[in-house]
């Protein structure tokens, strides 16, 4: 499953050639506090490095990068002294860093080049908070030297951010926090940098959010945006709101204008993903005629009891209430102890506790989840109702995110049930429910899909 990794370096020690940079510690702070807030960052691995020596430093930065993997988002933050020589190399000052002898004191630009490079983390950041500054002791005051950031750590996947594009002298702050890095962090943690409030945020918004807060409070400053392709950028945040059900409108165009935005991204690359296409005309389509003030009627012909799935569903809670699905199906179908349903069960099935199944999931999914929005996709992409196609299925599976779209087409396989997005905030239309928690019941099995087909049928037949 993919994973979001940060190394966080502060460097606010430094030797008595350098002034101290204070404020580092306290940025590495506040950036590990948002960052690891589920809510928020969602950052998966946060570790952080405070005042370390070249060799403590290079370590790190070696061995949390060398263990991502192609999926990964990577990110460096580093907090200090960035040191220029006079050829224009930039190093990253450490806590013994002599500014006449950076090569055995700092750690080089090209040194973090090599080892992001390296890793195999397609989704790569940079950021630097730093106060810039000539090499050389002597010629600190009078002379300005400048770098070249898109050379020196520029690189494919990989984006940059700076506090600064200038020179500068360090200047403490009337806050604990640099202004860049405190703007980065209330633009997360407030959703500032969210301004259509779809939930997303993107490394350009959250930029330009900071670049003009931080001006507000230092016009002479200029922070940059480096991106190595025309147009790139990154899904830096996942905003989730912990009040879904208190104001569901609010909630449905918030998820409206998450998908509006994943479409703009994908049309500034040049490409739009079917998937996301198809996502954003079925929630535009089906999601608005939702009825959320609709009394739950929990019918059921084999009298069993939704209570249950109606109380996860309501809360949110969607993987408990996809395995509760499937608990409920098998039971209403007369197969709790073979734990997989046939043909045979499916055609038989009692069509009033359908109806209730699919509209729970419907009502409390904003539209977003249930079997007959299944139903309608599976017609969309050719399929027919009763009828086995193996290319179908495949096709299938791909809208509704069931199977990875990396990759060589053969190559392409089905997901595993613990990978799946149990999220309302960033789940395809028809993610859910899967029918696939059960141990005999796997994406992968081929006799499953042929059931699948017949449980649309029945659908049809029951006015679904």
């Amino acid at each position: 499953m993919p994973k979001k990794v940060a190394l966080l370096i502060g460097v606010s020690e430094n030797q008595v050639q350098i002034t101290p940079h204070s404020e580092a510690v306290n940025n590495v702070a506040a950036m590990q506090r948002v960052l690891q807030d589920p809510n928020f960052g969602g950052f998966d691995q946060v570790e952080s490095l405070l005042n370390p020596n070249l060799e403590t430093m290079q370590k790190a930065i070696d061995k949390v990068f060398d263990r991502c993997d192609a999926n990964d988002l990577a990110l460096l933050f580093f907090s200090g002294h960035c040191l220029i020589n006079e050829e224009g190399h930039l190093y990253f000052a450490t806590s013994i860093t002599s500014q006449n002898d950076l090569k055995s004191t700092a750690v080089p630009a090209s040194f973090v080049q090599m080892k992001l490079s390296a890793s195999d983390a397609e989704r790569q950041v940079v950021i630097l908070d730093c106060c810039y500054s000539n090499a050389s002791a002597d010629s600190l005051p009078t002379k300005n030297v400048s770098t070249n950031l898109k050379k020196e750590l520029g690189a494919k996947g990989r984006t940059i951010l700076t506090s600064t594009t200038r020179q500068t002298s360090f200047e403490r702050g009337v806050t604990s926090l640099s202004p860049y890095t405190q703007y980065l962090v209330e633009g997360i943690n407030t959703g500032a940098a969210d301004p259509d409030g779809a939930g997303l945020i993107y490394l350009r918004e959250l930029h330009n959010y900071a670049k003009r807060k931080s001006q507000e409070i230092k016009p002479q400053v200029e922070p940059d945006i480096i991106f190595t392709e025309k147009d790139y950028d990154i899904l830096f945040a996942v905003l989730l709101n912990q009040e879904l059900n208190i104001d569901p409108d609010s909630e449905y165009r918030k998820i409206e204008a998450k998908y509006g935005k994943i479409v703009e991204s994908y049309g500034r690359l040049g490409e739009i993903a079917d998937i996301v296409t198809y996502t954003l005309n079925k929630k535009q389509k089906i999601g608005i005629a939702v009825d959320k003030d609709a009394p739950d009627i929990l019918t059921s012909e084999r009298d069993i009891d939704y209570t249950k799935l109606r109380d996860l569903l309501k809360a949110g809670n969607w993987q408990e209430a996809d395995r509760e699905t499937l608990a409920v199906i098998l039971k209403a179908a007369n197969r709790e102890n073979d734990e997989y349903l046939t043909i045979e069960a499916i055609e038989s099935f009692p069509c009033a506790d359908l109806h209730t199944i699919d509209q729970l999931w419907i009502k409390y999914s904003a539209g977003q989840f249930g079997f007959s929005l299944q139903k309608e996709i599976w017609l969309s992409v050719g399929g027919e109702l009763g009828q086995y196609d193996n290319a179908t299925y495949e096709q299938f599976g791909l809208r509704v995110g069931w199977r990875d779209r990396n990759g060589v087409k053969f190559l392409r396989g089905w997901t595993k049930y613990e990978d799946l997005s149990f999220s309302l905030i960033w789940a395809p239309v028809g993610h859910l429910p899967t029918l696939a928690s059960g141990k005999n019941m796997r994406f992968d099995q081929l006799n499953f899909w042929g059931i699948r087909s017949d449980f649309f049928s029945r659908m049809e037949s029951c006015w679904l």
